[in-house]
């Protein structure tokens, strides 16, 4: 008996020590970080070629915190690609509905844009040809959110960010690798604006503050990446930019973002929903309060049945 359950024992640690040798190593966190990178690229060249529908709800609070006003725009959401610049695009948005009353004759608008747009001298014309169309109907200035997920991971931050790297529960049916990410220090990449412009592209992050840029300054970014272990997508992501008040001396959010993404027919997760929060110092109360917030809904995507033409 004695002999049986050594020779028992031997096997089963020898088939144990098999198994362990047939796991895959575990990657380590520069190797993530790299992967996901690549997986957001990859991302933003299949989104190029998606159509989705968008349902984008906003809504401006008081200083009770009270709802005094609202609106809902319905779109369909396109990339359009940038001509005179590798790699970079801008989001288009189709608008069909305001407040769930339908804009007469949007595709003979939309026709009429883009034979106009193929007109644009400069990139710059043309984004601000795309922008002034797209968010004509919106309360609140927020842009680009759909097409840049994960910025925190950007190759050209990774010397102002630490990172954390962890293992977490199942999300929807996603073995979970999760990352942590504080900025350390400050970037021109991620920039303070108060200007009701929009953004600049060129950044990784454009963020108005909602008050005079002299009475802030050190703006940074917090954030949670959620990524897919087998695939290294981002299944979510949240992320808290904060900044120092100058008179008081204390750190204060003024924008968080949520963005969750879902399984789809194409080779990427594609966003499911997205909610912006921005939050605004009130003077008299000397407290932070939620000023304005929007959440964007997607759906129905699909690949569009026309090529999309850019002038050369």
């Amino acid at each position: 008996m004695i002999r049986l359950a050594i020779f028992l024992l031997s096997t089963l640690l020898f088939f144990y020590s098999e198994s362990l040798a047939q796991q895959p190593p575990e990657l380590q966190l520069d190797e993530i970080l790299s992967l996901a990178r690549d997986r957001i690229e990859t991302y933003k060249s299949a989104f190029r070629n998606l159509v989705a529908t968008e349902m984008r709800r906003f809504g401006v609070f008081d200083r009770k915190g009270q709802i005094k006003k609202r609106r809902t725009v319905k779109s369909n959401f396109i990339v359009y690609p940038l001509p005179q610049t590798t790699g970079m695009a801008e989001e288009f948005r189709q608008i069909l509905e305001v407040d769930g009353k339908v804009i007469s004759k949007s595709e003979v608008r939309a026709e009429k844009f883009f034979a106009n747009l193929l007109n644009s001298v400069s990139n710059d014309e043309l984004r601000k040809k795309i922008l002034d169309e797209s968010y004509r109907y919106d309360l609140v200035n927020v842009i680009g959110y759909t097409t840049s997920p994960g910025i925190c991971l950007s190759s050209n931050l990774r010397n102002v960010f630490r990172y954390k790297l962890s293992t977490t529960e199942n999300i929807v049916g996603h073995k979970i690798v999760k990352i942590d990410c504080e900025q350390t220090s400050e970037t021109p990449l991620i920039r303070l604006s108060n200007s009701k412009l929009f953004p600049d592209n060129r950044l990784v992050a454009d963020i108005d503050a909602g008050v005079p840029t002299s009475e802030v300054s050190d703006l940074r970014l917090k954030a949670t990446i959620w990524l897919d272990s087998e695939t290294l997508q981002i299944v979510k992501e949240t992320r808290e930019f904060t900044v120092l008040m100058l008179e008081t001396g204390k750190r204060v959010l003024i924008q968080s973002c949520n963005l969750k993404f879902n399984n789809s027919k194409f080779e990427i997760l594609t966003p499911e929903i997205i909610t912006i929060d921005l939050f605004r110092p009130d003077r008299k109360d000397q407290i932070l309060k939620l000023a304005e917030r929007v959440e964007i809904n997607y759906s129905e995507f699909s690949r569009p049945d026309i090529e999309i033409k850019v002038k050369s």
